[in-house]
Parts: structure tokens; C-alpha cells; sequence
């Protein structure tokens, strides 16, 4: 029965263990994921790499608006062959 005990509180030390060491391990995993994609983002537009940027929906109407007029002058207008 003693050989069993210590045989358990031996396994509860591995697992703890590992335990330490996995976790930190995840962590720094994380850390770098998040860091990796905080990266500049270029988006390939007409052939032409262009840098992503962050701005406001009201930025953005005008330029939305005239690529929906656009859009669907293209699709209404155009006959497909």
C-alpha cells in the first residue's frame, strides 16, 4: 500500500509539472500569435499592394457609395456574353 502512495504522489508531482510548464508555454504561444498578426495588412487591389487602414464608418460612406453606383451600373448595364 506504501508502494502505491508514492507511486500517486509521484505521478501528482509529473502531472504538476507538466502542468507548470505547459501553461507558461501556451502563454507565450499566445503572446506571439498576438503579436504576430498585429502586423501592417496590405490588401492586392487591380493588381497594386495597398495598406489597410483603420478609420470610421462615416470615413467610408462616400467612397462606399460610389462603388455601389459602380457596381451596379457594371452588373444593370453591362449585357453578359
Amino acid at each position: 500500500m506504501i508502494r502505491q502512495l508514492k507511486n500517486l504522489d509521484m505521478t501528482f508531482k509529473h502531472v504538476r509539472l507538466f502542468t507548470a510548464v505547459l501553461i507558461p508555454a501556451c502563454m507565450m504561444f499566445a503572446g506571439f500569435c498576438i503579436y504576430y498578426c498585429l502586423k501592417k495588412v496590405y490588401v492586392l487591389a487591380n493588381g497594386k499592394a495597398i495598406l489597410a487602414t483603420v478609420s470610421s464608418h462615416r470615413e467610408n460612406i462616400p467612397v462606399e457609395a460610389s462603388d455601389h453606383i459602380r457596381a451596379f451600373h457594371e452588373s444593370f448595364f453591362i449585357c453578359p456574353q
